[in-house]
């Protein structure tokens, strides 16, 4: 009799809290839904355009946190160029996350570079960390150097672009202004 008692007390106990996991569960989901809904609202994007968008900033996020990982595991984080490649990308994703039809302005560095210079990265890693070394491993690593360094400085000029665009715009406003008898 009681352990009956406590065995039904038990299983009460576990639906209770299985029960209260699900509704957090739901309310969680309920709210990641709304807050999809207002982003798609706000940046005016179709079903089929979030899509696109989420799959390219995950891998874009994938990339850069894999170049930062190679970058730590190699000694690359002493590359100037790197570093600022880096700072560009994450600059570039998050002017990404403000204006996500941006995506078309950085397709090259999206789709090419960023890969690129992962699996640069990735090659170099694996370079430097092997134990052996001979006259033909190590010119390949000062080969896949000349790599980074072209795919970092592609990728600072991607984000140079971006910022003049944006300042080019700020001046056509400045001089509308202007024009208008007003100055800033």
């Amino acid at each position: 009799m009681y352990y009956e008692v406590l065995l039904i007390i038990l299983t009460i106990a576990v639906i209770i809290i299985l029960s209260s996991r699900l509704l957090k569960k739901l309310q969680m989901k309920k709210a990641q839904l709304g807050k999809i809904r207002a982003f798609k609202k706000m940046y005016q994007l179709n079903d089929d355009e979030l899509k696109v968008f989420e799959t390219v900033m995950r891998e874009a996020k994938s990339d850069i946190l894999k170049i930062v990982g190679y970058t730590k595991k190699s000694g690359l984080s002493n590359n100037a160029n790197l570093k600022k490649a880096i700072n560009a990308s994450q600059s570039i994703f998050k002017d990404l996350m403000s204006e996500p039809k941006n995506l078309i302005k950085y397709g090259d560095l999206l789709y090419k570079i960023l890969p690129g210079l992962v699996l640069a990265c990735e090659e170099y890693t694996d370079i430097v960390e092997g134990e052996v070394q001979s006259d033909s491993i190590q010119e390949k690593r000062l080969e896949l150097l000349s790599v980074i360094e072209e795919f970092s400085n592609r990728t600072i000029k991607n984000w140079e672009e971006n910022v003049n665009r944006d300042v080019n715009k700020v001046n056509i406003s400045k001089q509308a202004l202007e024009q208008n008898g007003l100055s800033i």
